[in-house]
């Protein structure tokens, strides 16, 4: 019983660990909302894309990206050539999407914390600092 306490009481604070980086993380990055995209490119550097999709004009930039492989399945090709393997991207990755005058009107990110930790120490610190 006393275990299952321990591992109940974990977890909680693990959720809420995540929970405040989260909300961290999107502070962080809604700084840049309402500014022009060469204050938060100054910020992250240079974007590695910039693409337009459904309309919306976005600055992409990825931290720490990679993949991992999660097994391979039997697609509708087979296993061969056209087989199905699994993957998932790993990382951290920042979209901030701009107007016709390059102004930032929504920021997102997605990853793991151990993934964005670096970034989001690093905004936190300049957005303090000033």
């Amino acid at each position: 019983m006393e275990r299952r306490l321990l591992i109940a009481v974990v977890a909680l604070i693990a959720a809420g660990c995540a929970a405040h980086f989260e909300r961290a993380m999107n502070e962080d990055l809604n700084q840049f909302v309402g500014k022009d995209i060469h204050v938060a490119i100054s910020e992250l550097g240079y974007p590695g894309r910039e693409e337009t999709i459904a309309g919306d004009h976005i600055f992409r930039w990825g931290m720490n990206m990679g993949s991992a492989s999660m097994g391979s399945s039997t697609g509708i090709f087979g296993t061969g050539a056209f087989g199905m393997s699994k993957t998932k991207a790993t990382g951290c990755l920042v979209d901030l999407v701009v107007d016709n005058g390059n102004v930032v009107t929504r920021a997102s990110w997605s990853g793991s914390k151990s993934s964005c930790e670096d970034l989001e120490g690093r905004l936190w610190e300049k957005m303090h600092s000033s």
